[in-house]
């Protein structure tokens, strides 16, 4: 276990493992306080994110900020964000907003290292849902 990686410990420095949960409902006659605590329960998620259309999903986890996504998980560990711009060939300036974004989000994580920011994937697995409604036709 890499002890200076956020990710594998929590703040008694215990190794955890920690799920994101993202969701896509697309059940439009309910309203949201129904599918919202339903949500928040998902089996081991640390945190849910709940999107109403898999249009909104796609918005936000776009081929390049999945790029990003990708690249942190393979770094296994914050990283510069200057290094992570030259790994995937983009400017700084672009990736630098897609990190804030992704961050927002809490879809990832930065750390702070030197006064220069990192970030970092703090999750061990990723679970996408999207629930599709069943209406019962009545014969």
């Amino acid at each position: 276990m890499n002890n200076n990686n956020p990710r594998n410990q929590d703040n008694t420095g215990v190794q955890d493992r920690r799920v994101l949960q993202v969701q896509v409902s697309l059940t439009r006659d309910l309203d949201r306080e129904t599918i919202l605590p339903e949500r928040e329960r998902a089996e081991n998620a640390d945190n849910s994110i709940v999107f109403e259309t898999t249009d909104k999903l796609r918005e936000v986890l776009t081929p390049p900020r999945m790029e990003i996504v990708y690249a942190l998980v393979e770094a296994d560990q914050p990283i510069y964000i200057k290094t992570l711009a030259e790994n995937l060939d983009r400017s700084i300036g672009s990736v630098r907003n897609d990190i804030e974004l992704l961050s927002d989000r809490e879809v990832i994580r930065v750390v702070k290292d030197d006064g220069i920011y990192k970030p970092y994937l703090p999750y061990d697995k990723v679970q996408v849902d999207i629930d599709f409604p069943v209406v019962k036709r009545v014969s």
